[in-house]
């Protein structure tokens, strides 16, 4: 079985679900009930925390597609798409609705045991919180994270990216999920295939090298 990581294509238009937009500076106002999880010095915090409690029903979305990536780091999907994976048994996810129903914000509850030094973390942190000014990285490689045994299933690391709003968890799915999801026409980001032992052995040597490398054909499933 193979394994792949997702990333959503960037928006025209910013999408919040803990923030007020306004029409002038400073453009998003963070809604009182959130404030109590935010850190009061970077505005960082705990998006399972924030999932859990739940977002409001007025939230005005405007996205192509069926997947995104709100404002505050939250993977977000369409009704089409949740109703796709429900109908399918694809597990993994959690959803709270957003936008009177049309969208939902997904949280990933299939956590699996990974490489944590994929992450670079940077020096500077806050000084209230303790959380990294910066975090960097990527997973790639099959070698890098222990996937699930069970096709079926969106999954992610047991540790986040410490509350980073560019997107606060990786999400990756067996290939069956991936085959359906492009099966059934959603649209609004892609699925890079991790690479396997040879793969890798075979990138690290290139790039150790000082040469350029492509992805292996078909690694790349665009939606």
């Amino acid at each position: 079985m193979q394994y792949f990581s997702f990333a959503a294509y960037d928006q025209a238009y910013n999408n919040w679900v803990m923030f007020d937009p306004r029409p002038e500076p400073p453009y998003a106002v963070l809604k009182d009930r959130f404030k109590v999880f935010c850190c009061p010095l970077c505005k960082r915090f705990s998006h399972d925390e924030v999932f859990n409690v739940g977002f409001d029903n007025d939230v005005r979305i405007r996205a192509k597609g069926d997947f995104f990536i709100s404002d505050e780091g939250f993977h977000c999907v369409s009704s089409k798409l949740r109703s796709l994976i429900q109908n399918k048994g694809f597990r993994g996810l959690e959803f709270k609705p957003i936008c009177d129903g049309k969208w939902f914000v997904a949280n990933e509850v299939y956590r699996v045991n990974a490489d944590a030094s994929v992450y670079e973390i940077g020096k500077a942190v806050c000084a209230n919180c303790g959380r990294p000014r910066d975090l960097t990285g990527l997973f790639d490689y099959l070698s890098q994270i222990e996937v699930p045994s069970e096709p079926g299933t969106f999954f992610t690391p047991v540790f986040d990216r410490r509350g980073s709003w560019n997107c606060n968890r990786e999400l990756f799915a067996t290939e069956d999920v991936v085959q359906a999801l492009k099966q059934n026409g959603i649209k609004g980001g892609c699925f890079t295939r991790l690479l396997d032992q040879s793969e890798e052995k075979a990138i690290r040597e290139r790039i150790a090298s000082g040469k350029l490398f492509k992805l292996p054909k078909g690694a790349l499933v665009q939606l």
